[in-house]
This record gives structure tokens, C-alpha cells and sequence, in this order.
């Protein structure tokens, strides 16, 4: 219940961290928390010594709104003001678009802004500004990345873009996902994003992970995460979204094709291969006079990706990375196993399963047992959990 609270706050604000208190009785806890975990502060007994409480709520008063956990790089846009109107000019030429342009593939992207921006905010990096309204996808839950995606306005060229907004992960050896995208678009790695701009929020990490009591003998389990924003140039519409089975099959095999472009060209291994991760683009492309719709396979989310430059197979963090209902059975029976290529491909395999099963002709006669035996089921012995017996 505390952590549910939390969590809707977290998601309704921007913040870095926050302060709660909790009554039991006579006494009081008070919680820090951020996207890392929680720290609690021993029972205080505010009937007897009055003052503790006090002299928190006093010093909590005088902190400025960074102390207190808001996240000071996105700020409010005033209405009337130039950004404003800037955001509410790209809608206005939305709306003044014929029903034939509403048609058009990219049509969408629009729509999704327009769709985000009853509120509007700015989120700056150094020198470049990006004009969003409210999330277009927003991650459930308390801790861990909280990624938030929205449909933004590039200020500088007046151009829509997608923003990521996430608490990555901030462990030795792993890489940035711009940076990862970045050496891509280097290589020239077809059906992946193309990136604008990336970056750490200085001052934003959480803490949590350096109050893990020792007393157990065992390292902390708790993981630090670094505020980091991501934009880039394509906004893609969701894989569910596909209009037949050609449509679905022809996205998935240009993301396999994308895919083995990266681990060839940029020695990459993507390692999170999901229905989620991969995105249609549809556009539409005027040749010598004739229009016509290109629809395009996107994959997305390198966030959980490895450099295989040096055949490095080893662990970066404690513990099994991919999204459960795609990993491949031999990762889901093995939680040590190395990530491998293969397990990639079998998770391609999956999601075309999955997105087959709830939205095509089949002959499969109770869904639900389906997918929840294929895609979700697992087992406990112990602390090891394990999955996968159906796949």
C-alpha cells in the first residue's frame, strides 16, 4: 500500500526522490525513497521525544525543491507563453489537416501529441529543449528503470521526436543506450532508431544502495540508478498495430535483418528482444510522382544491450536480463546461462507467437491456458526462479 501511493505520485510528478512518514500509533517512521528502493529510519517514539519529529519537519521545510525530490530540469510552460504557443501552433496545423492528410502513416505521430498536450512541460538538456505535454507510455511500478515515453516537439527545428525518460542502471560496464544507438547509426545498422540527443541528469542517482546493512555478510542487492533522457528521431507505433499477418511478419523479419546488422557491423547484442521492442514506422514515400505507404520494422530499447567486440559473455549485473515472456526456455530453465545470440533469435520466434495467438485466425481453443502456460508461468526452489517448460 505505501509503495502503490509512492508509486502514483512518482508518476504524476516529476521527482528524483521522495519523503513519506508513516504513523504507528505512537510511534513514526520516516521513508526516503527513489527508484532505486527505500530507507527507513528507526521506530521514533514522538510522544516521548517530540522534538526528533519536530526537528525533521523543520529542516524538511527549509530544503529547497531539489532537497525535497523534484526533478528541477523539467519545468513547467506557462500558458501563452512562446513555448506554448509554439506547442499549440504544431497542434492547430494538425487540426487544419484534411481528412485525406489524416490518412497519411505518419499521421499518428501527431495524433500522439496532440493526444499528451492538454498540460505541457519542458524537459531541457544543456543546449537543447523539447516541448512535452503527459507521457505517451509510462512504466508500472515503484522501482527500477520507471521509463517514461513521450511524443515531444524539438524547439530547435520544430520537429516531433520521441523522448525516453528512465533511471538506468548505473553499473560499471554498461554502456548508454545513446551511445549504443549512437555507434549504430555509425555503421550504418539498418531498422534502428537514429539518435538526436542523449544524456545524464547531473546530481540525479539514487542512494538508496549505499544504506544496504553489511550485517548479513552479503553484498547489496540493491542496484544504482542514474536519471538519464534519451531522444530520437522516430516515433513508432505499437507492434499490435499491424494490419494483417503479412504486415507482422514483414516487421519482425526486417528487425531480425536489423538485428544481425548489429551484432555483424557493431558487435552488439540486443538481449531484450520483446513484443514492446519492436515498433512499426509507416511513412509515406513520393517516387517520380507516385505515393505510395513504406511500412518499416523498428527495433527499439538497447538499453539492456552488450558489446560481443571481445567476446565478453560475463554478467554485468546481478541478475537475468530480457523480459520474461519472450526470453528463451534454455535462459529461463538456466537463470546463470550466458545471454547468448540464439537466445535472441528463439525470442523473435516468441514474439511472433504471441502477437499470432491474440490477434490472427487459429485453432487454439483456450487462449488464456495458452498464454499464460507458454509466457508467463514459473516456478520458485528456493531463491531460483525458473520458467519456460511449455516453450
Amino acid at each position: 500500500q505505501l509503495m502503490s501511493r509512492v508509486a502514483v505520485r512518482f508518476a504524476c510528478q516529476q521527482r528524483t526522490h521522495m519523503f513519506s512518514m508513516i504513523i504507528l500509533g505512537g510511534y513514526a517512521r520516516i521513508i526516503r525513497w527513489d527508484r532505486a528502493g527505500a530507507v527507513f529510519t528507526e521506530r521514533i517514539d514522538y510522544v516521548a521525544c517530540p522534538e526528533k519529529l519536530a526537528m525533521f519537519l523543520w529542516h524538511f521545510a527549509h530544503l529547497d525543491r531539489r532537497q525535497q525530490g523534484y526533478d528541477d530540469t523539467a519545468e513547467l510552460i506557462e500558458e501563452d507563453s512562446r513555448l506554448h504557443n509554439m506547442m499549440m501552433k504544431k497542434i492547430a496545423d494538425g487540426s487544419k489537416m484534411s481528412a485525406k492528410d489524416k490518412d497519411l502513416p505518419e499521421a499518428y505521430v501527431l495524433d500522439y501529441f496532440k493526444d499528451s498536450s492538454s498540460g505541457a512541460a519542458l524537459g531541457p538538456t544543456k543546449p537543447r529543449y523539447f516541448l512535452v505535454g503527459r507521457p505517451h507510455f509510462t512504466a508500472p511500478g515503484m522501482t527500477g528503470r520507471a521509463t517514461r515515453g513521450y511524443v515531444a516537439l524539438d524547439e530547435e527545428n520544430n520537429e516531433l521526436v520521441y523522448l525516453k525518460d528512465c533511471w538506468r542502471v548505473d553499473l560499471p560496464d554498461m554502456t548508454r543506450e545513446g551511445d549504443v544507438i549512437q555507434l549504430m547509426n555509425n555503421e550504418g545498422v539498418q531498422c534502428v532508431p537514429t539518435l538526436v540527443y542523449h544524456g545524464d541528469i547531473e546530481g540525479q542517482r539514487t542512494s538508496t544502495q549505499e544504506h544496504w546493512s553489511g550485517d548479513t555478510g552479503k553484498p547489496s542487492s540493491f542496484r544504482p540508478h542514474q536519471h538519464y533522457r534519451l531522444v530520437v528521431q522516430e516515433v513508432g507505433c505499437p507492434l499490435s498495430d499491424f494490419k494483417h499477418s503479412e504486415e507482422l511478419v514483414k516487421v519482425i523479419t526486417e528487425c531480425i535483418a536489423g538485428h544481425a546488422d548489429a551484432f555483424v557491423k557493431a558487435k552488439i547484442l540486443h538481449r531484450d528482444i520483446s513484443a514492446g521492442n519492436i515498433l512499426i514506422l509507416r511513412k509515406m514515400v513520393d517516387k517520380k510522382g507516385q505515393t505510395s505507404v513504406v511500412t518499416r520494422g523498428l527495433l527499439n530499447d538497447w538499453d539492456l544491450s552488450i558489446s560481443v567486440a571481445d567476446n565478453n559473455d560475463g554478467l554485468r549485473q546481478p541478475s537475468r536480463t530480457g523480459t520474461w515472456q519472450f526470453m528463451s526456455a534454455f535462459l529461463l530453465q538456466k537463470p546463470w546461462k550466458s545471454h547468448e545470440l540464439q537466445d535472441d533469435l528463439e525470442s523473435f520466434m516468441h514474439v511472433l507467437i504471441y502477437e499470432a495467438i491474440r490477434y490472427l485466425p487459429h485453432n487454439c481453443t483456450d487462449v488464456g491456458v495458452f498464454v499464460k502456460n507458454f509466457f508467463d508461468i514459473a516456478s520458485k526452489s528456493g531463491n531460483v526462479i525458473t520458467g519456460g517448460i511449455w516453450k
